[in-house]
């Protein structure tokens, strides 16, 4: 069995995707989870991380209640994003935690990342504030087109939990092609996507399919994870 460490006897900060109000998989099941909400959040309980070694132009500003908890769990949903970002995972659901503006600051931080031709790796670089002690990816339905609020839904009735936030993204874009997806996904090692290539350019988690895990508790799900690790190495045939 799983077992994170730094959850038992920690404080746990949960972070849902909550993008949209639309039902799941475009945000985290309400059935599930009650959505956390930072919009309020006073201007002392952000904390601003330098712009140095990023694409952000000014840096971007982190919510602190998930720097100050014991522990972060990151509950996302598995979807493709039919903006910049391409997919939207555990990486993309940590951009959730970036303010938009703070107050008494007019600064838009979110205008810099959706204007930016770095985007995708602005997504990742913002998961340098905060390691999550675990990620639970909720791929009981999926868009596999479009997102982040609407799109052509698969029903892959799997949750993927991990504590490499690297390894459980590589494996929910597996999952994608698997479920037949964007051309923007299709193409080329999943490895060369930027969001994943910058993660491992910072050492967010691990750098190669060997290193990669896929443990099941049934014949059905060993079916689908030897599947999948068809999918991690290599680029799909032409």
């Amino acid at each position: 069995m799983l077992q994170p460490p730094g959850l038992e006897g920690n404080s746990v900060f949960l972070k849902p995707n909550s993008n949209t109000a639309d039902p799941a998989p475009a945000a985290t099941d309400p059935i599930l989870l009650e959505a956390l909400v930072l919009d309020e959040l006073e201007r002392d309980e952000w904390r601003h991380v330098a712009a140095e070694g990023t694409h952000w132009p000014r840096g971007y500003a982190f919510a602190r209640p998930a720097l100050d908890a014991g522990a972060v769990v990151n509950t996302c949903c598995l979807k493709t994003h039919r903006f910049g970002g391409q997919f939207t995972l555990s990486l993309k659901n940590t951009v959730g935690l970036v303010a938009k503006t703070v107050p008494v600051d007019s600064h838009n931080y979110m205008a810099d990342l959706h204007s930016s031709p770095h985007q995708r790796r602005m997504i990742a670089e913002v998961n340098q504030a905060c390691t999550p002690a675990l990620v639970l990816l909720d791929a009981v339905e999926a868009f596999v087109d479009g997102g982040p609020d609407r799109g052509t839904i698969a029903r892959p009735n799997v949750i993927l939990a991990g504590t490499d936030r690297v390894a459980v993204d590589v494996v929910g874009i597996a999952l994608l092609r698997l479920m037949g997806t964007t051309a923007a996904l299709s193409r080329g090692s999943i490895w060369d996507l930027e969001q994943i290539q910058r993660a491992v350019e910072l050492n967010l988690g691990v750098d190669s399919a060997e290193r990669i895990d896929i443990v099941t508790a049934d014949m059905p799900g060993q079916t689908m994870a030897d599947q999948l690790r068809r999918l991690l190495d290599k680029a799909p045939e032409a």
